[in-house]
């Protein structure tokens, strides 16, 4: 292609009019690897769906979010089967005025975001109510939290794609413009974040202090009626020695998916940075392509303090397309893989009753109103 008076490799600006697509980088990113997890999640859907409660422990602070995670393994598999055309002529990539399937990509992509976030503050909001302000949630809690999951979800949603934008940066697959006003997305999903945090610690604490409260208790009174006056306090204790030593599954999926908004956050950051940069900051790479326009990836090594690596914005959107993995790891029990065995014999000969694992029966020291409570 003629470079029309640029020295190589550039070309001039001038050729390519400013009508159509997106003007910032991209990068490819392969996404054959959300294929298997989308398998995955969809089984253990179809497992909550199929199979009795007692078998899958299933909430609907857990089957939530499996949707969530099933729209992100999504989102890199649409480009698999439907190719878009990334580029508005030879140096810019559409966005998602000009192409409908980027369009359609970052809004499962985003909608898929804020379904796992928003369903993982509220089961954070019930465990913490239940164990440090002891309350029994019902039907109401459950009403308002899957009212705010799914309108907060729509509403968070469609401002950031309407505001900011998107266009193809990072392979087959929109993401939001990071020159554009992508606060609209990052402050929400920052404040979300963070109380999903403070609200894990704060009842993890209290679980904790609850224990070696109890340790202090069984030390300083050793008679029997010393201990019948505690008793109501131990039994507290012991309540919340069971419920921290079950509850590591939430535990752990809060903290994932801190994480992970830790890490995209970062990375947004730091490709806004990007515009603030003066010319100069740009020369020493600049001169290099001057010097090998035949090499270009000789000057590769320039570039590291304009922006986050390539490698680093690979590694954090693998992580997007393949975090349902760790969910459907998290959630996962053995009475599953038995319940499945005893259903398909079923179709053999009269069903029996599914196994119930050592936890089921650890359950049974709370009421039906505490374990669906816990269970959020």
């Amino acid at each position: 292609m003629d470079n029309h008076t640029c020295p190589r490799p550039f070309v001039n600006e001038d050729v390519f009019p400013y009508t159509d697509g997106y003007f910032e980088s991209r990068l490819d990113i392969v996404g054959w690897c959300a294929i298997p997890v989308f398998i995955i999640i969809f089984l253990l859907i179809l497992t909550y769906a199929v199979l009795p409660k007692e078998a899958t422990g299933r909430h609907y602070l857990t089957t939530v979010p499996g949707i969530g995670f099933l729209l992100l393994s999504l989102t890199y598999i649409l480009p698999l089967i439907h190719r878009p055309d990334q580029c508005a002529d030879h140096i810019t990539p559409n966005d998602s005025t000009s192409d409908s399937m980027c369009t359609g990509t970052v809004v499962v992509i985003v909608v898929g975001v804020w379904f796992v976030v928003i369903s993982c503050l509220f089961r954070v909001l019930s465990l913490h109510l239940y164990v440090v302000w002891e309350k029994k949630l019902g039907v109401k809690f459950m009403t308002v939290s899957l009212t705010c999951i799914f309108m907060g979800t729509i509403a968070l949603s469609a401002m950031p794609v309407l505001v900011t934008g998107a266009s193809y940066q990072f392979g087959e697959v929109c993401y939001l413009k990071p020159s554009g006003n992508n606060w609209s997305f990052l402050v929400p999903l920052i404040i979300v974040a963070v109380a999903i945090f403070i609200l894990q610690i704060w009842t993890l604490i209290h679980c904790v202090m609850s224990v070696i409260q109890g340790i202090w208790v069984d030390r300083r009174y050793s008679t029997q009626a010393s201990r019948e006056l505690y008793k109501d306090g131990r039994t507290s204790v012991q309540s919340n020695k069971l419920l921290t030593s079950m509850q590591w599954r939430p535990m752990l999926t809060a903290f994932g998916i801190d994480l992970h908004v830790a890490l995209f956050c970062a990375l947004f950051i730091m490709v806004r940075t990007e515009h603030h940069f003066t010319e100069d900051t740009f020369d020493t790479w600049v001169n290099c392509l001057l010097s090998f326009p035949d090499d270009t990836d000789r000057c590769l090594p320039e570039t590291g303090g304009l922006g986050p690596s390539e490698d680093l914005v690979f590694a954090c959107f693998l992580m997007l397309g393949i975090s349902g993995l760790w969910g459907v790891i998290l959630v996962m029990r053995r009475s599953m893989i038995r319940g499945w065995i005893q259903l398909l014999k079923s179709f053999v000969r009269p069903a029996r009753s599914p196994d119930i694992d050592l936890e089921h029966h650890n359950w049974k020291r709370f009421s039906e109103t505490e374990k669906h409570s816990v269970r959020s």
